[in-house]
């Protein structure tokens, strides 16, 4: 499977550590991560720069790639998503490189939809043709993405986290209906810049809370912001503990995290049963 990173925080902050320095770090999920795989197919970043979703890919290796440590260490950012990519579905390919970006939505994801050509058609049955025509690559993933967006230009005063919601029941019902007994991975972060949600089903993940700000264990205690400390909030969500002096949590299986645009947190569990 890929690796997810998803940083939302009242304050911009460098994320060079996360994403590069730390035992834990991405880039070394992409190369060994906790069960012995690479995910080193792909990497991606993507940050919020004057309010536009800047995102940068590349369809080869984090561990491997000058361009990542030299993007990632340049981020300053309040919203952050990142992801290493192991292909299940669709090719090694720029078009196929996670995070995808649809009019201000941003999706990365680990997992896989079983008997994606059929929920293919599915999907593309039910969203605008206008919608389907942003799909530029074969990944599930994307076509998650538009059919999440669909969803949104129905109710667009929805959270996030309500959107992710429905989308994933409806997904999920499309693949029991194909195949009761397959039971497909959908871990996905999803942002708009101002709320972040996540869900967790039948892959790992995990967050920290944080309502300081964490000095950083690689540079001997830097905060790694510019302004006044002392209103900081931040989430972090990833595939797996990123550090190690922290008290990294589990999500249950099957729930969607929400982080709203004051950083209020919630799990909502078992919505994706």
């Amino acid at each position: 499977m890929c690796r997810l990173y998803g940083l939302i925080s009242s304050h911009p902050r460098k994320v060079e550590c996360d994403l590069i320095q730390s035992q834990h770090s991405l880039l070394h999920q992409s190369e060994h991560d906790v069960s012995g795989n690479q995910n080193s197919q792909g990497w991606g970043l993507e940050n919020f720069v004057k309010n536009q979703a800047h995102v940068v890919k590349q369809p080869q290796a984090a561990f491997e790639s000058d361009e990542f440590r030299w993007q990632a260490a340049k981020i300053h950012s309040k919203q952050v998503i990142s992801h290493v990519r192991r292909a299940t579905v669709g090719n090694v390919s720029l078009e196929n490189t996670h995070p995808f970006v649809h009019h201000g939505l941003i999706l990365a994801h680990n997992g896989h939809i079983d008997h994606f050509p059929i929920i293919r058609e599915k999907i593309l049955s039910v969203i605008t043709e206008e919608e389907s025509k942003w799909i530029k690559g074969d990944t599930d993933s994307e076509h998650i993405l538009a059919y999440l967006h669909y969803i949104y230009h129905q109710d667009p005063n929805a959270s996030l986290a309500t959107i992710l919601t429905r989308g994933l029941r409806k997904i999920i019902q499309m693949i029991r209906e194909v195949d009761p007994d397959k039971e497909s991975a959908l871990n996905i972060v999803f942002s708009n810049g101002k709320e972040m949600a996540a869900s967790c089903y039948n892959c790992s993940l995990y967050f920290i809370e944080r309502d300081a700000v964490h000095p950083c264990q690689i540079c001997s205690g830097e905060l790694h912001i510019n302004e006044d400390p002392k209103s900081y909030q931040a989430v972090v969500i990833a595939s797996e503990p990123i550090t190690t002096d922290e008290e990294w949590k589990e999500i249950p299986n099957r729930s969607i995290i929400e982080v709203d645009s004051i950083l209020s947190f919630k799990i909502h569990k078992n919505v994706l049963s």
